[in-house]
């Protein structure tokens, strides 16, 4: 049985649009772009705030300008594997190259 998703996943302001993967480009050869994993668009900052808080209680480093992201990294490798955590932990990430 799967657990309740984290309070933030079921906050009164959710995000803006629908969270699913999308289709990634290829980096381009040579590029130092990396990736980054959003977890929300909020049209409250208090919100996302409250997300970066407790992605950093899990020990996961986060920052929010407008959005909640994690990362970059350096691979894809690495972006799936923090991907594959926050899943754990109930959220839904969606993968996009750095700088996004």
């Amino acid at each position: 049985m799967k657990s309740a998703p984290p309070a933030a996943a079921i906050a009164a302001d959710k995000p803006v649009a629908p969270v699913k993967e999308a289709p990634v480009k290829a980096k381009p050869a040579g590029s130092s772009i990396g990736y980054q994993v959003q977890l929300g668009l909020f049209s409250s900052i208090g919100n996302a705030e409250k997300l970066v808080k407790e992605l950093k209680q899990h020990g996961i480093p986060a920052h929010t300008v407008t959005r909640v992201q994690v990362g970059p990294f350096k691979s894809r490798a690495e972006a799936d594997e923090t991907m594959e955590k926050l899943r754990g932990l109930g959220y839904a990430p969606l993968l996009a190259p750095a700088g996004q």
